[in-house]
């Protein structure tokens, strides 16, 4: 229950840490801010709720299958530690 409370504050928190990290000029888009809080500000203004989350199916994508082999990988190796017990 915690992490799924918890990806909608990651996804936000990764479009702001990647807006930062593309801090030079894209074509004419320009950023507005160098700061986390000027950053947030700036996609509120903007976008609204909808800017903090873009990208979220992409993401989704991209890690559901990752965390999908290490869960069994565990499950896996944790049945093999229990039994040798």
């Amino acid at each position: 229950p915690l992490p799924s409370l918890l990806l909608p504050l990651a996804t936000s928190h990764q479009v702001v840490r990647s807006i930062l990290q593309q801090r030079a000029v894209v074509g004419d888009d320009a950023l507005h801010s160098t700061t986390v809080s000027g950053t947030v500000r700036h996609l509120w203004r903007t976008e609204r709720l909808r800017g903090f989350y873009r990208g979220i199916v992409p993401h989704i994508l991209r890690s559901t299958p990752q965390a999908s082999i290490t869960l069994v990988a565990y499950e896996y190796f944790h049945r093999i530690i229990i039994r040798e017990r």
